[in-house]
């Protein structure tokens, strides 16, 4: 797709763009701005696809999208050597993008976003605390994995140890608090990789925060980068129940056991359904539960913890969290230092 002086083949461009349904591409010799390019009768509200030097492409949404082209090429330079654009109305822009992605990502077409997708490819941050080679490692053994790493607290403020303290003894008190911390506990080392290497920068744990607290209160929600993997709670007035989902990797499941509905009834689920999430892109989907011995039978399946690894790699990829400082550093030193479940 590359010529031998460097620019994007024409052919390239026009190949992706046809794949994806965007009208016949322009290609810019220089242009700063794209206000000359578009007819006077299209609107600057679409999705628009750029072509990148190297071979590479980016799908994105905007609801004037001369500007956003003139801060793509302040950002990327003399990089960007085509462009596409499919006229959206706004309230269809964030479906219109995703499905693109998704088309796009499983074609195999070089993306260079994160959003949507379920891949990233090159470096990343991750990388320098968790290889691929130790991922691939820790997905033939998960256990030892945890164990060769030594766990060591980080120093916080006082004021920080006050609180997550405090919470971490209600959680305790809670009548489903000691079954909440076992399934932590065997999640963090069955199905999050380099648990000990990556805690607070690229995966986090809250402890009785207040989301749904009117309706479906959380006891715990473990997130990477801007999503939520994890999360256990209990319905408003019933303490001594437990309700939670698990999202995890689709193809996983589904080659473990057939269709989501055969996963489904093969993991005696109250459900395995799709999943939206912006950071998981198009291999996601996520297992409700709500019972605490339905959701151990879940974690006694190879392909659930497989799969939540799977997703939680990817995710992890994408970047540092958003959420280390809803991190309760108390419950993850308990789940992260002990060497053996609660009760064991």
């Amino acid at each position: 797709m590359i010529s031998r002086s460097g620019l994007l083949a024409p052919l390239g461009m026009i190949e992706v763009a046809r794949m994806l349904g965007f009208p016949p591409p322009m290609q810019l010799v220089g242009q700063q701005s794209i206000a000359g390019l578009l007819l006077e009768d299209v609107g600057r509200s679409g999705v628009y696809l750029l072509g990148f030097a190297g071979g590479t492409f980016y799908i994105g949404l905007a609801t004037d999208v001369v500007r956003r082209f003139a801060q793509h090429r302040r950002a990327h330079g003399d990089r960007v050597l085509a462009f596409a654009f499919l006229p959206t109305h706004r309230s269809d822009l964030t479906v219109v993008e995703r499905d693109l992605i998704r088309r796009a990502e499983r074609a195999g077409i070089p993306l260079e976003q994160t959003q949507w997708k379920s891949e990233i490819y090159g470096k990343r941050a991750l990388d320098d605390l968790f290889s691929e080679a130790d991922f691939q490692r820790w997905q033939r053994d998960p256990s030892s994995s945890f164990a060769d790493v030594p766990w060591v607290a980080p120093q916080v403020d006082v004021g920080r140890v006050r609180r997550d303290t405090r919470r971490f003894l209600g959680l305790l008190s809670h009548p489903q608090g000691e079954c909440v911390l076992r399934l932590l506990s065997r999640f963090t080392r069955a199905c999050l990789p380099g648990a000990r290497r990556t805690v607070h920068d690229f995966w986090s744990i809250s402890c009785l925060p207040n989301t749904n607290a009117a309706t479906w209160p959380r006891l715990a929600c473990l997130s990477a980068h801007v999503m939520e993997v994890l999360v256990l709670g209990t319905r408003k007035g019933t303490p001594g129940s437990l309700w939670g989902f698990l999202v995890c990797a689709r193809t996983t499941l589904e080659a473990a056991h057939g269709s989501m509905s055969d996963a489904c009834y093969t993991l005696r689920a109250d459900a395995v359904e799709r999943a939206t999430y912006r950071s998981a892109g198009h291999d996601q989907c996520v297992i409700r539960f709500s019972a605490n011995d339905q959701a151990h039978a879940l974690l006694d399946q190879e392909s659930v913890r497989a799969a939540a690894g799977l997703l939680l790699y990817r995710v992890m990829r994408k970047g540092f969290t958003p959420y280390a400082n809803r991190h309760n550093t108390v419950l993850a030193e308990h789940l992260l230092a002990s060497t053996s479940l609660p009760g064991e």
